[in-house]
């Protein structure tokens, strides 16, 4: 069932929250029978679909535990947060500390994920849609077949949180990342044009659907993001598409990312690109010589498609972002940049081939 948080229209921010939870860690540090409480630490999301922090504080995250490698504690519990920024289960599944080493993990998602399979099987995915399965190490599924921003399945996995004595008690870490790709296309115009318009503006040949699995999540607090394994399937069919109108259905192009409708956000399946992964894109230039003259919108088309594959990265990777900006112009010629979902302050500039 489609989650009713994919309505919501959310910025590219970085959320981090600050787990500050001193009064009530003082109370009960020494404490018999303490319950073990959890608490959320920073979530990076791009797209109308992705989880916020906002959104993961108003739905259920769900957590594992065991107890000397052996006990489980948690199986795909629910927890939700409460008016002091503190996750607790259901009152009938609180667990209390006791000795011996412990370790946590927890997973999130933008659809209904529960119950949680413990089967390493994959199960049938509904299209779109999506499985956890694995006790949520593993993944399968399908993304729409048709672009449609609020409907991109998200999917998060936290690292692995360790406590070496529970008797120390400790807030339970709960570092959440994004399992797959964010891909954003962004068309602009130079500040000289008057106005310029998308037709069409289309992703096509890469893969869709896919089963993923991390056995080995990266502890908390290190670098680096978890490991995944990927196995993509289906064919790479489905085209992605936005398109507008001259007239009525306009689709706008900005002078920046900021401003400009033409755009398009995916989440991806990770994948190495092939030469099939293209982009192509064909627009309208009002063309009149001044604003007392009638429209004059001239159609430019690009008749060789923009191949993904021959331009870094040549892969969408899990955990990160791909933007994809190309510049209009009378020139008729694209530029483009590429930014790492992780390291959004590094930026790798590529020139894109002209139109023809």
């Amino acid at each position: 069932m489609k989650s009713p948080l994919n309505k919501y229209y959310v910025l590219p921010v970085l959320f981090t929250f600050a787990i500050v939870f001193g009064g009530c860690e003082k109370n009960r540090v020494n404490d018999e029978g303490s319950p073990i409480l959890f608490g959320m630490d920073g979530i990076e999301v791009y797209t109308k679909s992705a989880l916020t922090q906002n959104d993961i504080d108003a739905r259920t995250v769900y957590v594992f535990g065991t107890r000397n490698n052996s006990e489980t504690i948690f199986s795909g519990t629910g927890i939700t947060r409460s008016s002091t920024g503190i996750w607790f289960p259901p009152q009938s599944q609180i667990k209390s500390w006791d000795s011996g080493q412990y370790t946590f993990r927890a997973v999130a998602c933008s659809e209904e994920i529960y119950p949680i399979s413990t089967s390493s099987t994959p199960p049938t995915t509904s299209s779109p849609g999506i499985e956890a399965f694995n006790s949520g190490l593993s993944i399968k599924v399908n993304q729409p077949t048709d672009y449609d921003e609020s409907e991109m399945i998200d999917y998060l996995l936290s690292r692995t949180y360790n406590v070496a004595d529970g008797n120390s008690k400790p807030i339970v870490g709960i570092q959440l990342e994004h399992a797959m790709p964010a891909v954003e296309i962004y068309v602009i115009k130079s500040s000289k044009l008057n106005e310029a318009l998308i037709k069409t503006i289309s992703l096509t040949g890469f893969f869709t659907s896919g089963t993923m699995t991390c056995n080995s999540p990266i502890e908390y607090g290190k670098t680096g993001t978890n490991p995944w394994s990927v196995t993509p399937s289906g064919g790479k069919t489905v085209v992605y598409s936005l398109t507008g109108n001259n007239t009525d259905n306009k689709v706008t192009i900005g002078n920046d990312a900021a401003s400009t409708n033409a755009k398009m956000k995916i989440i991806a399946i990770p994948q190495q690109l092939s030469s099939d992964a293209a982009l192509t894109i064909n627009y309208w230039v009002n063309e009149r010589s001044s604003d007392d003259d009638p429209d004059n919108y001239v159609e430019y088309t690009m008749t060789t498609p923009f191949r993904l594959y021959n331009y870094d990265p040549q892969s969408w990777q899990a955990g990160h972002k791909v933007i994809y900006t190309l510049l209009v112009d009378t020139g008729i010629h694209l530029t483009g940049t590429i930014v790492p979902w992780k390291d959004v302050d590094f930026i790798e500039g590529t020139i894109l081939p002209d139109i023809d």
